[in-house]
């Protein structure tokens, strides 16, 4: 049996390999308080990536990919969106395509696009920790 693969195999090891993730998270107020509902949506600059991250009961998050908790570093476009609506209320049965249930209003509606929020990160292997201060 040859040796040679065996060896190349483990010194390149077998596992997945890629770029180092910055593993990053933070926290999100509006007007001081804590946003306690939504998701955090960093996009990348090209527009193709687009990591999110649920928000706790103390306005925390942590963005994670499919398969990883962080993302690669680099130059991000921030959006969040607020909460789905309840679901447990069945919408009307002649309301057609718009849903009349109400819609959580916390987060201002400009945050909602990358193209509107103004927020910005550049994300580092160093750098982890992302706040965010809402205005309404």
């Amino acid at each position: 049996m040859p040796v040679l693969p065996i060896l190349v195999c483990c010194a390149l090891g077998c596992g997945k390999s890629g770029p180092p993730l910055a593993k990053v998270g933070g926290n999100v107020t509006l007007n001081g308080k804590p946003v306690t509902a939504g998701i955090v949506i960093f996009q990348s600059a090209d527009g193709l990536v687009n990591v999110m991250g649920d928000l706790d009961a103390n306005g925390n998050y942590e963005l994670k990919t499919h398969d990883a908790a962080g993302i690669a570093p680099g130059k991000y476009r921030i959006s969040l969106k607020p909460p789905a609506p309840n679901y447990e209320t069945p919408p009307l049965a002649d309301a057609g395509q718009r849903d009349p249930r109400p819609q959580d209003k916390t987060i201002a509606q400009r945050y909602w696009s990358a193209d509107t929020s103004g927020l910005t990160a550049d994300v580092t292997l160093e750098k982890t920790q992302y706040d965010l201060q809402l205005t309404p």
